[in-house]
Parts: C-alpha cells; structure tokens; sequence
C-alpha cells in the first residue's frame, strides 16, 4: 500500500509541480487564462488519485478493494501531491 501511495503521489506531486512551473512562464500576469490552466492542472494532477486506487484494486487486491483501504490510499496519495505542490 505504501508502493502504491509513493508511486502515485510523486507522479501527480511532479504533474503539478512542472505544470505549475511552466505556467508561471508561459502565462506571467494573472487573468482567466490562468485560472482555467491552474484548474485543469490541479485536476489532471489529482486524477492519479482514481489512478492509483484503481492499480491497487486490480494489482494487490485482486479487483476488489474496500471503502477505508480506497479511501487511506487516496488521502495518502493527494496528501504527498499536496506537499510536492506547496514545496514547487
């Protein structure tokens, strides 16, 4: 499980962190432009979220996964893309 939520958590702390990055230099001033690409990076990022839990399931838990194991992993995962996010 701890695999799992390090895996995932590094790929969506990196997605957010290079994406937050290159959007501070392709976009400097803050406008609607910005805020839709903050958005659709933030959701790109955290859709490993659904990612991970669902390698999980089908990996570890041969295809089936129960409510606080889902919900422990996704919390875990969001939580060290969180860290990466506020560390970039």
């Amino acid at each position: 499980m701890l695999r799992t939520i390090l895996i995932w958590g590094l790929i969506g702390g990196a997605i957010v962190a290079v994406l937050m990055q290159l959007a501070l230099i392709a976009i400097p001033e803050h406008n609607d432009a910005s805020l839709v690409l903050g958005y659709a990076t933030m959701l790109i990022a955290l859709s490993t979220v659904v990612l991970g839990v669902k390698q999980y399931r089908d990996q570890v838990g041969g295809g089936v996964i129960t409510f606080w194991r889902g919900l422990v992993i996704g919390l875990g995962i969001a939580l060290l893309a969180a860290v990466i996010y506020a560390a970039a």
